[in-house]
């Protein structure tokens, strides 16, 4: 069988609760599963969309934020005591 990434459709701006059939619900950034009968009648009716590889890489919403930068102005040493 296929995997594919799917995630829930948006819909007035929140991302639809669809139910997983073992329980639980599917995540709001997408999972990979498998695609049985039963996510491609969720795919078919528009409850759930399928995500590309290129775009899960190039997703901002999954990148980790960048590390903070130190207080210290650029080019000066730190004091010495």
């Amino acid at each position: 069988m296929q995997t594919v990434t799917l995630k829930p459709a948006i819909v007035d701006g929140e991302p639809l609760k669809v139910r997983k059939p073992q329980g639980g619900y599917l995540a709001a950034q997408g999972e990979p599963i498998v695609l049985t009968t039963y996510w491609r009648r969720r795919r078919d009716d528009g409850d759930v969309t399928e995500v590309s590889a290129a775009s899960q890489a190039t997703d901002p919403a999954d990148t980790p934020p960048a590390p903070a930068k130190s207080a210290s102005a650029k080019g000066t040493k730190p004091a010495v005591e």
